[in-house]
């Protein structure tokens, strides 16, 4: 047992070499203190910090040790992490199974159905207007706005959406929100609200994962289906027989800061730059799962990879 242990941890610093003058860095819960491997986001704080929602907690790295938030050290309302985000005075938004938390300094505040207007517990993502009004995604509930006082509701049954389930919020350079759902996508413009489905754009699924604005304002959407753009007037899509993806299941996108993608799949991790692709999988990387969920972009051009099988820290 103590021979194969040395030849895995030997296997792990080798990986590292392998690649050239590529860097990767791979936590696991079998190695480090991170809850669980099942690392369903990552997102980075105000200070550059990264954070992990997983299915037994959230996570905090603190140098290279993590510091862990659960029911029993918090006042999260669940173990189950689907995201953390961040507001623009600092303040962690945790959305959980069971109804989301915020944390602003050392002070928690809980928000569940019977304890609020929240309309579903299942909270799965925040967005921020220019307002510092919260946006909040519920899969079940539809969408809500919250200023820390009053709630606004945007759902199937006021007219707004087309489906309660709600995959994802975002707001484009134009402060428009974008809800990417169960059944189409839709965008709201004030009181305006369009539609999207396969019939009438690029999108090759009803379902949408998430939207992601890029610098110039192009929508690049994530479905289960392939990846779809959209610059409001011209859409395309992209899938695995027009194009270097990997798989045409589309999870996340990370937009780097040439205007390079980095694209989550749940076949591998892709790079689309200047019409070229470049793909890694777990054969061909330290990727330990080839079930990308999320991305997230670090200090000095450093992607983060959460993957069902631990977190990544990849500096290309």
């Amino acid at each position: 047992m103590k021979r194969l242990s040395y030849i895995l941890a030997l296997h792990s610093l080798l990986a590292l070499s392998v690649f050239g003058q590529d860097e990767w860095t791979l936590w696991r819960a079998t190695e480090s203190n991170l809850p669980s491997n099942v690392v369903n986001d990552v997102t980075i704080d105000n200070r550059g910090t990264p954070w992990v929602s997983t299915d037994r907690g959230a996570a905090r790295l603190d140098g290279e040790e993590w510091t862990v938030f659960n029911r029993k050290n918090s006042g999260l309302p669940s173990d189950y992490i689907y995201t953390v985000a961040f507001d623009r005075r600092g303040g962690a938004w945790f959305g959980t199974g069971a109804g989301f938390a915020t944390l602003v300094g050392d002070e928690w505040r809980f928000y569940t159905v019977a304890t609020s207007e929240l309309t579903h517990n299942r909270v799965v993502d925040f967005a921020f207007d220019d307002e510092g009004v919260a946006w909040i995604a519920t899969f079940g509930g539809g969408a809500l706005s919250f200023d820390g006082e009053e709630w606004e509701f945007f759902n199937a049954g006021n007219g707004f959406l087309i489906v309660n389930l709600v995959n994802d919020v975002a707001f484009d350079r134009d402060g428009t929100l974008w809800v990417s759902a169960r059944r189409g996508l839709t965008r709201l413009r004030g009181k305006r609200r369009d539609d999207y489905l396969p019939h009438n754009s690029a999108l090759a699924t009803e379902r949408v994962n998430k939207v992601v604005v890029d610098g110039a304002n192009v929508k690049w959407i994530c479905t289960p289906a392939g990846l779809s753009s959209f610059d409001d007037e011209n859409w395309r899509l992209y899938n695995k027989s027009n194009s270097g993806l990997p798989n045409d299941a589309v999870t996340d996108l990370v937009v780097a800061p040439g205007g390079a993608l980095w694209i989550a799949t749940a076949g591998g991790l892709a790079r689309f730059d200047d019409d070229e692709w470049t793909t890694w999988t777990h054969l061909n990387s330290p990727l330990p799962h080839n079930f990308i969920r999320a991305l997230a972009p670090g200090r000095n051009g450093a992607l983060w990879i959460a993957t069902e099988g631990g977190v990544l820290r990849y500096r290309p």
